[in-house]
């Protein structure tokens, strides 16, 4: 009987397998002794913000089950490329992750060469979605959704709302309004939330998309008014506002997430002890207490279901981007 194991192709079989066995016993080794040194967060927008606020939160907590300091960089800029570029160039060790919020999505669609890609990232966790909230001017004769679309038809091209910047889920959530109600509200870009609130307050503009961190403070202070929340279900933080789907618009969804990567690349092991260890953190009640003002919902789950969950925001955020011809600034 003939030997397969002495003929060259045998022996680079042998061989490969002895690579891929080599590199089995490495990586769980490295999961093993990890983390040996500090851990970055990337985070690609500004200090202070939702994201920032959430990288710090969290890097608190997983210090002390990793017993290894946690770093959090900010990195804005370019509607968050700066920041998701710089981590994907990062060395995929397990020692810089990425706090990605839903402009990470967008970007892709929204600029003609982005400076990532999907691919160039892989998943650990969705951490947390979180509404928009539709506001207006307390003087703006609309009460509710269905109100502001018979208003918006019956005013062509006279509705302005405003977002905190062009391709963002603020300002998609205003686009996917005027595709599902077949209306033309015009969109106002501002370059951040608390200058929107403001011209809305001032009545520059009618209408308002915005986080619900932002707005939250204005509406209980009775500065605006609450029209809806663009989620599926309603806000804990609102929950006497209806949704976008329940007052006009049904199927009607959009809203803001927050999650974490690592580069590709990462070893599955690392992968998997880093989405542990952020699962644990979102159990810890102080953690979650924190994490959850301004109406976010945490989610945790797999690095499979968060992989899936960003691809359709892609799908979604690209037939948007291209129906209502957004042009980055």
């Amino acid at each position: 009987m003939k030997n397969y194991f002495e003929t060259k192709p045998a022996r680079g079989i042998l061989a490969l397998l002895f690579i891929a066995a080599c590199m089995v016993f490495v990586n769980a080794d490295a999961a093993e002794k990890y983390p040996s040194r500090p851990i970055k967060i990337v985070v690609p927008y500004g200090a202070g913000g939702t994201g920032d606020t959430f990288a710090r939160v969290l890097g608190k907590q997983i210090e002390s089950t990793l017993n290894q300091p946690v770093i959090v960089e900010d990195r804005p800029g370019a509607g968050g490329n700066i920041g998701a570029a710089y981590a994907a160039k990062a060395d995929p060790d397990g020692y810089t992750l990425f706090m990605a919020g839903n402009s990470f999505s967008g970007n892709l669609s929204l600029f003609k060469h982005p400076p990532y890609a999907l691919s160039d990232f892989a998943p650990i966790m969705l951490i947390a979605v979180n509404p928009y909230i539709v506001v207006a001017n307390p003087e703006f004769p609309v009460s509710n959704i269905s109100q502001l679309i018979a208003y918006a038809k019956a005013h062509p091209n006279a509705v302005n709302f405003g977002s905190a910047g062009v391709g963002g889920g603020q300002h998609l959530s205003g686009e996917l309004m005027n595709s599902m109600a077949g209306i033309t509200m015009t969109h106002v870009p501002y370059n951040s939330a608390t200058k929107m609130l403001t011209e809305l307050i001032g009545k520059d503009i009618q209408i308002g998309f915005s986080s619900m961190v932002a707005a939250l403070p204005l509406v209980q202070s009775g500065k605006l008014k609450a029209l809806a929340v663009t989620t599926p279900a309603r806000s804990k933080a609102l929950p006497n506002v209806p949704t976008v789907a329940e007052s006009g618009l049904p199927g009607y969804d959009m809203h803001g997430w927050y999650g974490v990567f690592v580069p590709a690349g990462t070893p599955a092991p690392v992968v998997n002890k880093l989405n542990k260890v952020f699962a644990d953190a979102l159990k810890d009640p102080q953690t979650a207490k924190l994490l959850e003002v301004g109406g976010n919902e945490l989610i945790g789950g797999t690095p499979g279901e968060f992989e899936t969950f960003v691809e359709k925001d892609v799908q979604k955020d690209a037939k948007l981007v291209t129906s209502a011809g957004v042009k980055p600034q």
